[in-house]
């Protein structure tokens, strides 16, 4: 009777407690960020560097991506390393929420910026289940420029104006109620093949399944040998 208790208790310590404590709310949060037409915001959060194959890093653009429940983020710095002029990419986008993927492109963004100024313009959404299309991202664009003195491996010697960007896109043009506990990933190919990932699920409650499942089994099996050992001592063989 008591196997049978402690086999009742490692099923549903394995199967139920999950569905119980399981919470996913570890979505890096996009607090503080202000789309604003000003970038200091973006100071200290997560960049990361795309540049494409066999440039060995000189042409390097800084991407960043943030989320909290309302809204997903996105930062674009091209070429801050400088050496070369650019203006804003703004077609190539890919992001994966789950298993769904959607294209973003950024709308009616000026091509012919001159240092200082800055510049709104619309995000769109592209869902690629559903074949639906939303405009409601906004962002600003800024154009900056850069001397460099001298020609290094990484700068050609002069002025150059390159571009810096912030949008933020509701969740609701994904078709989602809420992103939280889901992993999202930012791709572009046009900039280079590296990607950005938020992973939205924390492995915590599982690790404390695990343990109490480990436990269960213990208590079975100590059962078990405590039986057997008490039966050889009064002579079952």
């Amino acid at each position: 009777m008591k196997k049978i208790i402690v086999l009742i208790t490692c099923f549903f310590g394995f199967f139920l407690l999950p569905i119980v404590v399981v919470h996913a709310d570890s979505i890096s949060s996009g607090s503080g960020i202000l789309i604003d037409e000003k970038f200091d915001d973006w100071s200290g959060k997560p960049m990361t560097d795309f540049y494409e194959e066999g440039t060995n890093g000189n042409v390097t653009y800084k991407l960043s991506m943030l989320s909290d429940d309302q809204y997903l983020y996105l930062y674009v710095n091209m070429i801050p390393y400088g050496g070369h002029q650019s203006g804003l990419q703004t077609a190539g986008y890919v992001i994966t929420i789950g298993n769904k993927k959607y294209d973003i492109s950024f709308l009616n963004v000026p091509g012919n910026l001159s240092a200082g100024q800055t510049a709104s313009f619309s995000a769109g959404v592209w869902d690629e289940t559903s074949y639906t299309y939303k405009t409601n991202g906004v962002g600003y664009v800024n154009a900056y420029s850069e001397t460099f003195p001298a020609d290094t491996s990484l700068y050609r010697k002069g002025t150059y104006t390159n571009s810096v960007a912030e949008v933020k896109i509701p969740i609701t043009d994904f078709n989602l109620s809420t992103i939280s506990g889901q992993s999202i990933t930012l791709a572009n190919s046009n900039l280079g093949y590296q990607h950005i990932t938020i992973e939205g699920t924390s492995t915590g409650p599982y690790i404390i399944v695990g343990i109490g499942f480990l436990l269960a089994l213990f208590g079975f099996f100590g059962i078990t040998y405590k039986k057997k050992n008490n039966h050889e001592k009064i002579g079952f063989h």
